[in-house]
């Protein structure tokens, strides 16, 4: 099997609880193998490492995503631009990546210099789009209110120019939550919040 198909069952052996004549455990154990074996095979497609960190993440073991996140890193640019039609797209998807990974270590001062470079670089609203809403709690995380709230003030402008598109309205509440905690105002988090549950 390819190193992709590995590590899609690896996923769907994570995911799939419930099924008849395995129990979680052998679930588990039979998805690290899979991305035991994906990893043997010394993967170079971009997805397939980004989806082979993910799926280490999702198992706890940050060193191995890390790892993966290393390689990536270490790949030719060309490499890259073979297997994205816009490298800007490759930028969000190794922040988002990076930045999952640092939040993972506790690492407030990581996610907060990710988030620092990555809205310096990208200028194309489609892509500061996708990258606003995991900045704020990077932002949050690192007592960076300011930054945080300037974030969620440009993410609900493109919403609202977009309709609204990608986001519940369910997390939209919960960020502006958090930005009004990390402003000191709690008041503010009771009105976003009871809305959002109610």
């Amino acid at each position: 099997a390819s190193a992709e198909a590995l590590v899609r069952r690896a996923g769907f052996y994570r995911e799939a609880a419930g099924l008849p004549g395995i129990s979680a455990a052998e679930r588990i154990a039979s998805a690290r193998k899979d991305l035991e074996a994906a990893d043997a095979l010394k993967p170079q497609a971009p997805r397939v490492l980004y989806s082979l960190g993910a799926e280490w993440m999702m198992h706890g073991e940050l060193d191995r995503a890390a790892a993966e996140l290393e390689v990536l890193d270490g790949l030719p640019k060309e490499t890259i631009e073979e297997h994205f039609f816009d490298v800007q797209e490759w930028t969000v998807l190794r922040f988002l990546f990076a930045s999952e990974l640092a939040t993972r270590r506790g690492n407030a001062a990581e996610g907060v210099a990710l988030a620092d470079a990555v809205l310096a670089e990208m200028r194309e609203k489609r892509f500061r789009a996708q990258i606003l809403g995991p900045a704020i709690p990077l932002y949050v995380a690192g007592g960076k209110a300011v930054e945080a709230r300037r974030c969620l003030d440009e993410y609900e402008g493109l919403l609202r120019a977009e309709a609204g598109a990608g986001e519940s309205p369910q997390r939209l509440a919960w960020l502006r939550a958090i930005v009004a905690a990390a402003e000191q105002k709690p008041y503010v988090v009771i009105d976003t919040l009871v809305p959002a549950v109610s």
